[in-house]
Formats: structure tokens, C-alpha cells, sequence
């Protein structure tokens, strides 16, 4: 998707990296396991908002 909006050229767009997150935007634990008590749609929802 990203590579096909800048070949688009399109200007609204606003791709954000959620760095140390699967794509269900949960954590890892310390052994590399999805830690289901992180959740991370509060800050993508957020970040959507703005």
C-alpha cells in the first residue's frame, strides 16, 4: 500500500511505524511471545484521531 501511494503520488496519506508490535498492535514479552496485556490499538487509535 505504501509503495502504491508514492507511485500515486497521493499526499493523503500518513503511514506510521509501530515499532515492537505484531499486526494486531500487541507487544512482545522478554522471550519474543505476543504479550496479550500490551495493547497497542489505544495509541492507533490516537494516532487516527489527529
Amino acid at each position: 500500500m505504501r509503495i502504491e501511494a508514492i507511485r500515486d503520488k497521493k499526499k493523503n496519506f500518513n503511514f506510521r511505524p509501530y515499532v515492537e508490535r505484531e499486526h494486531n498492535f500487541f507487544g512482545f514479552d522478554e522471550s519474543g511471545s505476543v504479550n496479550y496485556d500490551d495493547f497497542g490499538w489505544y495509541q492507533v487509535a490516537q494516532d487516527w484521531k489527529e
